[in-house]
């Protein structure tokens, strides 16, 4: 069954967060992670990732934190599960050279790969300024 990891549902917190502040507002994680009782260490990953991904950058020093690198209404969902999961698929066989190898044989192949491609499709429409009225 498809469901959305902690780590995503945290993630889509932090920038919800983030993007509740004034901006140009550095939110430190320290803070974040008291405020929302998310823990710091898992934070920390969610944010290297974020990150890296260029959604939120980092202000260093002394009341340093972070701040988004875009508006939420540039950040879809699939952003944020492939920043954090990589490519992600609901059927192995959807994911390039991990099919099970029956690839020939296979009836439900071409039917996983539609409902897949409408999931990932619906998931990239879907931006995160979409959660900021549910939080």
């Amino acid at each position: 069954m498809f469901k959305i990891r902690k780590h995503v549902d945290y993630a889509i917190q932090l920038l919800v967060g983030l993007s509740a502040v004034s901006e140009g507002t550095v939110v430190s994680l320290q803070r974040f992670s008291k405020e929302s009782t998310i823990s710091f260490l898992f934070l920390q990953k969610i944010a290297r990732d974020l990150r890296t991904a260029g959604m939120i950058h980092s202000v260093k020093g002394a009341g340093g934190g972070y701040v988004l690198s875009k508006p939420l209404e540039h950040i879809s969902l699939l952003d944020v599960i492939h920043a954090l999961e990589g490519s992600y698929a609901i059927a192995p066989c959807n994911v390039k050279g991990a099919c099970c190898g029956k690839e020939k044989t296979c009836r439900i192949k071409n039917p996983m790969k539609r409902v897949n491609d409408r999931l990932m499709q619906e998931m990239q429409d879907i931006p995160i300024s979409a959660f900021q009225d549910h939080l």
